[in-house]
């Protein structure tokens, strides 16, 4: 989009140069019209320039605000779902938090060892319901813990 402004104005200013005279030669009224789209170009690029500086800025602040309520989203999960399940990081377990979805956060829980990290489980956390499920390895699917 800020090329296509560009080549617009560009092609603005040759209509007009055509327009003036018919003819490009260089004198006083094609130098004013050359150095008048210069600066409506540097114009158009300033304001540019202002309005994204303003747009990253607040999509700054936002990615904050959600990064800081997200970190919040999954130390509850990982609370809740290391006092129902008794897997803790002190017994020797380790947590691999996959993507956040909303409320929800999905947990795969390893034993923490250095020859081979065997899966323990994987546990999703629903904050609004503050309910964790386990998934059933035979089929795939989320049950509330613990899975039978």
């Amino acid at each position: 989009m800020h090329m296509m402004k560009k080549g617009s104005i560009l092609l603005m200013t040759t209509f007009l140069l055509a327009a003036c005279g018919g003819t490009l030669e260089q004198g006083a009224e094609t130098d004013s019209v050359v150095e008048s789209q210069s600066e409506i170009v540097e114009s158009v690029e300033s304001s540019e320039e202002v309005v994204s500086s303003e747009v990253e800025t607040s999509e700054v602040e936002s990615n904050t605000q959600m990064n800081e309520d997200e970190a919040a989203l999954i130390e509850r999960a990982l609370t809740t779902i290391a006092s129902v399940t008794g897997y803790t990081e002190e017994e020797g377990y380790m947590y691999i938090i996959e993507p956040v979805e909303g409320d929800v956060v999905t947990v795969n829980i390893r034993e923490d060892n250095e020859e081979v990290a065997n899966m323990v489980g994987m546990f999703k956390y629903d904050d609004a319901t503050e309910n964790v499920q386990e998934m059933d390895m035979l089929t795939g699917e989320y049950v509330d813990f613990p899975a039978e």
